[in-house]
């Protein structure tokens, strides 16, 4: 529960610049020094160990927040009662000191559970202490000293364990003691994220409570904004420029060659290729049916469409002797010669000689997919000579996706410009947050219409692609009481999560909003959630349930899903968590003190049951003890590297009936998931690999990330293709910074990379460029910062003197910021006065060189290998909007931010290619 408040400001304490502010409430603490924020949030978790249910949570409990004081006096104290958890917080409080802040954490058990508490003290900001040098007592008596890099190493783990630690930044001295309590750690979460920040973590876990030896812990906290590392300072300006240098090509992108993904099981290469000619056709066999009807859809769609080839549909009748053939078995016509097609289901066999490429399905998604294959195999308007005979290791391959106002559009780029190519044929789709006419009351602006959800199933059957509806029940039914509605269905009134099983109203409601949900997908399936049904609230809490049990509630209520569903057809999903226990699996949920997974023997074994683990392991146990009892099961994975990858090699083995990978964007989450959540889309690009194949000797090497933006590639894209004349700015004479690690160019101990980039002209990537270098190594030009306060506001009066189409500017910055920040600005002034800026904004038009692709910075101009990992350049390219001027000068100019854009290169562009 979030609670209103105010910001505490303190006065500045000796030595500090800027005086302190806090806040904290129940989404944690947060501290601020002037500008610089110096912790964003803490939490206080307790659990049942491992971490099997919440016996505390302070993001969602009832909290009471009592503010005291001001200024120096300034303390903020919450505490908990909360009935619905037997873990009570006393006190959670920030006080002001003469030197800082002093924070203090108290509660306990009032009866004898198992239980550990995870403290997150602090969560600090990655850039704050990026290149710190920190100095730690521990809990021994000893010390440790070292420094922070300033790119995130493998190892995450600082101080796993300290008393006291002095840290040392580019932008103060920070201190923190501990006073009482359990010693805290220091980690590195810059690489693997908490809470989607990349961040430092302050804290301490698995801290066994009883009733006792409560948990109690007291941390002092200060910051001295004069004590900061000395940065680095500007170089002096050199004398006049050299003369520009003209170039001829000045960009030859690459074609981008999509790697065969897939790998197909079987593939031998051949001679020669397929070059189309006048007069080649492509000609599908004859056919009824919808399959027959979407199959030469999809042939024209994929051959003539996508794939550009200039083939004419052939009429029916024979296949003709060139151009490209699609059939399936027992379809009509007769196989080509030599014709070996693969006995399972979805198999496809392939042949591409120089008369041209004849595919065969085993059935229709057999074909398609075959045609999903030649896609991938075109390589500068032709198709290298090859057979292929392919089928998939799994059944089901598919998406677990959330539906909003926005699956439409973006679930249809999807499944057409990716789950279809990677031939995925399955999304289960979360709705029960759609307009359902029987949910009217419960209607959030964002939620998916009906006529959109039909759509999308028909957009989805087009390309062979099932959808399973999920609803939510039991567990995680927060949508039933949106609005206010239905508080009196909710089974602890206090936490509306779980609605009461001995309600009729209840399930007369589902039934209407079940019986819409069958006439918009006319599914084979019906997954019903089902999972951590008592991770929130009291679960049984109505004296009738509890007088029934836990276990009968909770079968009775699966037993009513999977008769409506036997009504209907179809079968049941449903997770697996809450009916296996601990001993059986990683994430098990149905030990005690419910014991859900005693009911697992009186479950239906047509219930199909969806094995979610998110953490890549060696073994999955509960899968052979599942598949041993009769039940069916399919594997569902998340982003985390390895998680799929492991997952769909060991389930090949179990007979798995299929594979989804799920997804985590929140419930109106579509419209900006690429962009915030790009790390679990390109996931699917991983999950459609191993799907189809996961036991495949030689796999294509590919990054998810590059590989998702080439599938779909970011619109409103303004940059050049090839570019014929251009010129190269030599930008030496204002370089104020030299790459060098010894130089320590950005305050950080360290050039991040940087001194290894080649000097002079050449090419970077697909463009020209030239580096410029000051004292023997690379150079660069940059503006004032937080990192930097030495250098100047801007850099002014860098000569271009010449009409151009466009610039490209060859630029990193050395540290990241919050995505669309705008850390500094491009100023263009023109010959007769007026002038235009290009805004540079972190993650879009710039990153560092530790940055990972993201939906705009899909692909990066030089990419290098130094300190065992891979580093990255990021180009701009600026499209002028009055190419009939001259451009008098470029300016570079400070945007305020922690770090500002280091300009490496600009190229201007005289004469785009085609």
């Amino acid at each position: 529960m979030l609670l209103s408040s105010a910001l505490v400001v303190l006065g500045a304490a000796p030595g500090q610049s800027a005086p302190l502010t806090f806040d904290l409430s129940g989404g944690g603490l947060s501290v601020r020094a002037g500008d610089r924020v110096l912790v964003t949030t803490s939490r206080l978790v307790a659990v049942e160990p491992p971490w099997v249910k919440h016996r505390f949570y302070s993001r969602q409990a009832h909290l009471e927040r009592q503010q005291q004081g001001s200024g120096a006096e300034a303390r903020i104290t919450l505490s908990s009662d909360d009935a619905r958890y037997p873990f009570k917080l006393k006190e959670y409080s920030a006080a002001a000191t003469p030197e800082g802040l002093r924070m203090t954490v108290g509660g306990g058990l009032e009866e004898a559970l198992p239980t550990a508490v995870e403290y997150t003290a602090l969560v600090i900001p990655g850039n704050l202490l990026a290149g710190a040098q920190y100095e730690a007592t521990l809990p021994d008596g000893g010390t440790a000293r070292g420094r922070i890099g300033a790119l995130p190493g493998a190892t995450s783990a600082l101080v796993p364990a300290f008393r006291a630690v002095v840290l040392r930044t580019p932008f103060g001295t920070l201190r923190l003691s501990v006073e009482e309590g359990s010693p805290l750690g220091l980690t590195d979460r810059r690489a693997e994220v908490f809470e989607d920040q990349r961040c430092f973590w302050v804290g301490c876990g698995g801290v066994a409570v009883t009733p006792e030896a409560p948990f109690r812990h007291v941390l002092t906290l200060s910051f001295d904004a004069e004590a900061r590392l000395p940065g680095p300072t500007p170089l002096p300006r050199l004398g006049t420029a050299p003369a520009p240098m003209k170039v001829e090509d000045l960009k030859r992108p690459e074609e981008q060659l999509l790697p065969l993904l897939p790998p197909p099981q079987e593939r031998t290469e051949g001679t020669g290729a397929y070059r189309p000619q006048p007069g080649d056709r492509l000609w599908v066999a004859a056919g009824r049916g919808a399959d027959a009807n979407r199959r030469r859809a999809a042939a024209r769609r994929i051959v003539i469409e996508r794939m550009g080839l200039p083939l004419r549909v052939a009429a029916s009748g024979a296949r003709p002797r060139r151009g490209v053939s699609v059939q399936v078995v027992g379809a009509g016509g007769g196989l080509p010669a030599g014709a070996r097609v693969p006995e399972q289901a979805e198999g496809y066999w392939l042949r591409v000689d120089e008369s041209g490429v004849r595919i065969v399905g085993r059935d229709a998604r057999g074909a398609f997919y075959g045609l999903q294959t030649l896609r991938f195999l075109l390589r500068r308007g032709e198709v290298p000579a090859t057979e292929i005979r392919d089928w998939p290791d799994y059944r089901l391959r598919g998406l677990h996706l959330l539906a909003d106002d926005a699956s439409l559009q973006f679930h249809g780029r999807l499944i057409e410009e990716l789950m279809a190519p990677l031939k995925l044929n399955h999304i289960i789709l979360e709705c029960e947050y759609a307009k359902w006419d029987a949910t009217r009351p419960l209607h959030q602006p964002w939620g998916a219409s009906k006529d959109d959800l039909r759509a999308l199933v028909q957009l989805a059957a087009e390309q062979f692609i099932e959808v399973t509806p999920l609803v939510q029940t039991l567990g995680h039914c927060e949508w039933l009481f949106q609005n206010g509605q239905n508080l009196e269905w909710a089974e602890d009134p206090e936490t509306p999560y779980a609605y009461d099983v001995s309600n009729p109203a209840v399930y007369a409601l589902l039934e209407k909003m079940l019986d819409e949900v069958f006439a918009v997908f006319r599914p084979r399936f019906l997954h019903i959630g089902h999972d951590e049904v008592d991770m929130r609230g009291r679960y049984p809490h109505r004296p009738a349930n509890v007088a029934k049990g836990a276990q009968q509630c909770v079968l009775e209520d699966i037993l009513w899903f999977h008769r409506y569903a036997r009504r209907r057809g179809a079968r049941v999903m449903m997770w697996h968590d809450m009916v296996t226990t601990r001993e059986e699996g990683t994430v098990a949920f149905g030990g005690p003190p419910l014991n859900l997974a005693q009911i697992r023997p009186k479950l239906p074994k047509d219930i199909i049951l969806v094995d979610w683990q998110y953490t890549p392991q060696e073994t999955y146990p509960e899968v052979p003890i599942l598949r041993g009892e009769g039940f069916e099961v399919i594997g569902a994975t998340w982003n985390a590297p390895g998680n799929i990858e492991r997952f769909a090699a060991y389930g090949r083995d179990q007979d798995l009936l299929g594979m989804i990978e799920t997804t985590w964007t929140g419930y109106r989450g579509n419209r900006t998931a690429l962009q915030e959540h790009f790390a679990q889309i390109a996931a699917y690009v991983r999950a459609g690999d191993w799907f189809w194949n996961a036991g495949a000797a030689a796999r294509p090497a590919y990054h998810d990330g590059e590989m998702l933006t080439r599938l779909l590639p970011a619109s409103g894209e303004s940059g050049f293709g090839r570019v014929d004349q251009g010129t190269l700015l030599d930008l030496t004479p204002w370089s104020n910074v030299a790459l060098s690690a010894g130089s320590d160019p950005f305050g950080l101990g360290d050039a991040l990379g940087l001194e290894a980039l080649p000097v002079g002209a050449r090419r970077f990537g697909a463009a020209r460029f030239l580096v410029g270098q000051r004292e023997g190594v690379p150079a660069g030009v940059t503006v004032r910062s937080a990192l930097a306060p030495a250098f100047p506001e801007a850099v002014t009066g860098i000569a271009v003197g010449a009409k151009t189409a466009g610039l490209l500017v060859l630029h990193t910055t050395p540290a990241p910021a919050a995505s669309g920040e705008e850390i500094g600005r491009y100023r263009v002034r023109y010959a007769d006065g007026s002038e235009a800026t290009v805004p540079v904004r972190y993650g879009r038009e710039i990153g560092y060189p530790g940055e990972a692709a993201n939906y705009y910075l899909s692909a990066p101009a030089y990419s290098w290998e130094h300190g065992g990992r891979t580093l990255h350049l990021w180009a701009l390219e600026w499209r002028n909007p009055h190419p009939e001027k001259v451009i008098e000068t470029l300016e570079l100019h400070s945007g305020g931010a922690a770090a500002a854009p280091v300009l490496l290169a600009v190229s201007l562009v005289q004469q785009p290619g085609g």
